[in-house]
């Protein structure tokens, strides 16, 4: 039987996001440690992207995945626009 160290994975999930560099890299690595939990379901993403700490300055800017593209929460909206301008030129 195998022992994980949650811990450690933790950890080391972390320092993969710092990894990344800049801003986006920090923020990631800020949430991942904030809210994610090996145990729990999903990965670091996908608890990030349910975080619902609405008074978190860092949540408007959280890691989120539409369609398959990573982007901030941020340019959600700009993206939702595009997308029924779109379907209404149809």
């Amino acid at each position: 039987m195998t022992n994980i160290n949650y811990a450690d994975v933790k950890s080391k999930t972390i320092s993969r996001l710092l990894k990344k560099g800049k801003l986006r890299g920090r923020i990631d690595a800020k949430c991942c440690e904030c809210i994610y939990d090996p145990i729990g379901g999903g990965s670091w993403r996908f608890q990030v992207e349910n975080c619902t700490s609405l008074t978190c300055p860092l949540y408007t800017v959280r890691a989120m995945t539409i369609k398959g593209e990573v982007i901030s929460k941020e340019k959600a909206p700009a993206s939702d626009q595009t997308e029924r301008s779109l379907s209404n030129a149809v």
